[in-house]
């Protein structure tokens, strides 16, 4: 049975996709890449917010028992890594595909980032 999230993760991925359609649709006009931004900025702020909480329990669930798989700071460092491949990749796109994936893009990618540590955390079996 899958390990059930814990009620202080404060915003699960399918909200933060939902609330990005909610505030792009707040606008009535056509969207534009003012709108992209500002709908992107909230999103992203409210799942780093997330992250963060996911990051702190995940290093919480580091115990004596499971030490000889993961150490203190592993997920950190994760986190650290991955924001670089992130920022890079979120350059590319937003000089490939234009200006609205400057924002688009890094709220994509924090949704996706989401995901994975919900994987990490709440598979089935022991941490």
């Amino acid at each position: 049975m899958a390990q059930s999230k814990p009620k202080n993760i404060q915003t699960s991925t399918e909200e933060l996709n939902q609330m990005y359609s909610k505030c792009v649709d707040s606008f009535g006009h056509g969207i534009n890449n003012g709108v992209v931004a500002f709908c992107s900025d909230k999103v992203i702020t409210e799942a780093k917010t997330t992250i963060n909480s996911k990051l702190l329990e995940a290093e919480e669930k580091i115990t004596p028992k499971n030490a000889f798989l993961l150490t203190k700071g592993q997920f950190l460092e994760s986190q650290s890594l991955w924001e670089k491949y992130m920022k890079s990749q979120c350059i590319l796109q937003t000089k490939l595909i234009g200006m609205a994936m400057e924002g688009y893009c890094p709220m994509k990618k924090y949704l996706q980032r989401n995901k994975e540590l919900d994987f990490l955390l709440y598979r089935k079996g022991e941490f």
